[in-house]
């Protein structure tokens, strides 16, 4: 018999929302308050993986020049990484940064010590979009969809 694949791993494509129905998902998500709604609101502004937003520590940030340097020890590739930060991202942390509740993680979980749970930002985003085929990642593939179709940058940029 084949081997059988492990339960609950998905490879391959995740599902994206369509680039053009991006806006008006960002302006419903800007109106919720919760720590969870701005972790899928970084994500979707850096591009970046969700564990790499879910990890995300003050000591990474430079909220002075915009950068966010995860080193190598939080990357997929464990290449070294820094993300610029969009002035929106830019403006939430500077704001949590001044009523942080945790010395280390930017977007701590319940009990302080841990992060955010992956599904506290798949809830928002699936509650938000009212399409539970979505994912998280697949705001990766929103961007490279818009930047393939609307922009005459290669592939590789």
């Amino acid at each position: 018999m084949p081997k059988q694949r492990k339960r609950g791993t998905v490879r391959g494509s995740h599902k994206a929302m369509d680039y053009h129905d991006l806006p008006t998902f960002m302006l419903k998500l800007a109106t919720n308050s919760d720590q969870s709604a701005r972790a899928l609101e970084v994500a979707i502004l850096t591009f970046a993986r969700t564990n790499e937003v879910q990890t995300m520590r003050w000591s990474q940030l430079d909220l002075e020049s915009g950068l966010w340097d995860l080193g190598t020890l939080d990357t997929k590739n464990e290449r070294l990484k820094r993300t610029p930060l969009p002035r929106q991202t830019l403006a939430y942390l500077r704001e949590a940064n001044r009523s942080r509740v945790s010395d280390e993680l930017v977007f701590p979980g319940r009990n302080l010590v841990q992060p955010i749970s992956n599904m506290t930002m798949l809830k928002h985003l699936k509650q938000i979009a009212g399409d539970e085929t979505l994912t998280v990642h697949g705001f990766r593939t929103t961007f490279r969809t818009w930047a393939q179709e609307e922009t005459d940058y290669e592939e590789e940029i």
